[in-house]
């Protein structure tokens, strides 16, 4: 009763003063200026008075209920008039209402809800969330219940809390290059976890379907506009998660296996053990993926693999077998052809690696030789036998490294231990120290 007096009253103290002092100027006006006549035709000409003020009242209402119609297409000028008449002296009942049931807005879709806004009455079942916008700005979301709306407030996008479940057909190609597909199979929800959390919200009788205000605002702002060609033009978030995640994710795992080990059966257990890893890795990338459109994932499923050939019915089984054949056979020839560059490419790198190591271990030779003889030159009284000797000794020394004895040939380490022992038996002066520190032969005991 209080909202239905609350808009008479306004309405009445809007009109009712002026009209009220308008008359009351036209009744002095025609009973103290004109004295002639009878006090009906007076009243009659007071009365009349009050008509152009009248016209100027109800032109002040009728242009802007007109200007509403004409922007918004309201269905007539008095839909305009109901909406202004609503937006000044308030909502009386429950008109206008909508109501938003299974994801879906529902009812009369032409009233002025829909297309400018509140003041209005909105009624959101359990199964839905909306997100409101308000002057161009997303303003709340709203979950289930009855809900008032404000001014020019109205309904921006509607979001389905039910679960959601897609079968999808995808196409890949196989690490040897045959053309298979596959259908993914993807139960999904709004998230129903809190910021941080990984445990989802209990569900009530009142809320069956729990959710976040972040989800659903990211489900809403989700939406992707596509090619204007396209059917599905416009992705929402249900078709991000499936189509725009899944697909690629799916495609992307199916590329790293053969064909005959996504046709291969399980050992033991039946199942495919190659399935499973791309199931579950399926599962893990795409849980990360629908968390940033609002959405968790309930369960992953992949159905059976199949070979595509455009070919007819009837060709299919030979067409199918050749195709396969030859694309297995241009990607063993690849492989093998990947490998013996591999093997190329080492070998080349292993032999750079020996001449390096060969030019280091010559290298240090040289060094080795001129330290050797620099140490020699600086005793002037060694004779030529003993500097012939240190330098036969030093090579022989130099060939026991391994580093060095690989790159040496056979002949010219048995050279030098004969040519080791030639040098030994020359008989030395008498009273000269060897290169072993001992007296040379022929000295006195």
């Amino acid at each position: 009763m209080p909202r239905l007096l609350r808009p008479m009253v306004r309405l009445l103290l809007m009109i009712c003063p002026p009209l009220l002092l308008l008359g009351s100027t036209a009744f002095a006006v025609e009973i103290i200026g004109d004295k002639a006549g009878s006090s009906f035709l007076k009243t009659g000409f007071s009365l009349l008075n009050l008509f152009p003020a009248a016209v100027v009242i109800g032109a002040a209402f009728l242009v802007p209920a007109w200007y509403l119609d004409r922007l918004y297409d309201l269905g007539g000028i008095l839909a305009g008039a109901e909406y202004l008449f609503i937006s000044v002296f308030g909502q009386i009942g429950t008109r206008p209402w909508l109501v938003v049931r299974e994801g879906a807005l529902q009812g009369d879709l032409s009233n002025t809800i829909v297309k400018v806004g509140g003041p209005g009455l909105l009624v959101v079942y359990n199964d839905s969330a909306v997100v409101t916008e308000c002057r161009g700005a997303l303003k709340r979301v709203l979950g289930p219940g009855y809900h008032r709306l404000k001014q020019f407030e109205r309904v921006w996008e509607v979001v389905d809390l039910r679960p959601q479940r897609w079968v999808y057909p995808v196409s890949a190609l196989t690490r040897d290059g045959i053309p298979i597909s596959c259908e993914v199979d993807i139960l999904f929800k709004i998230d129903d976890r809190p910021e941080g959390s990984d445990t989802p919200l209990t569900p009530t009788a009142e809320r069956p379907h729990p959710f976040t205000d972040e989800a659903v605002l990211r489900a809403a702002t989700a939406t992707r506009v596509r090619e204007e060609k396209r059917e599905d033009q416009m992705m929402k978030w249900t078709g991000r998660v499936v189509i725009g995640e899944a697909e690629g994710t799916l495609r992307s795992l199916l590329s790293r296996f053969r064909l005959d080990q996504l046709v291969r059966p399980g050992e033991k257990t039946g199942e495919n053990p190659f399935w499973k890893e791309i199931r579950e890795q399926l599962e893990r990338e795409l849980s990360d993926k629908a968390r940033k459109v609002g959405a968790r994932i309930i369960s992953v499923g992949i159905g059976q693999v199949d070979i595509r050939v455009s070919v007819p019915e009837e060709e299919t089984a030979k067409a199918l077998r050749d195709e396969v054949l030859d694309q297995w056979i241009r990607t063993w020839q690849a492989e093998l052809e990947r490998d013996m560059l591999t093997l190329q490419a080492e070998g080349e790198a292993a032999l750079a690696g020996l001449e390096a190591v060969d030019i280091q271990a010559k290298a240090e030779m040289v060094l080795t030789l001129i330290e050797a003889i620099e140490t020699i030159a600086t005793r002037e009284h060694l004779s030529a036998y003993q500097i012939a000797l240190r330098f036969v000794e030093t090579l022989r020394w130099m060939s026991f490294d391994p580093g060095i004895r690989a790159f040496v040939p056979l002949e010219p380490l048995r050279f030098l231990e004969k040519l080791h022992e030639a040098v030994e038996r020359a008989t030395l002066p008498r009273g000269t120290t060897s290169f072993t520190g001992g007296r040379e032969r022929g000295a006195e005991g």
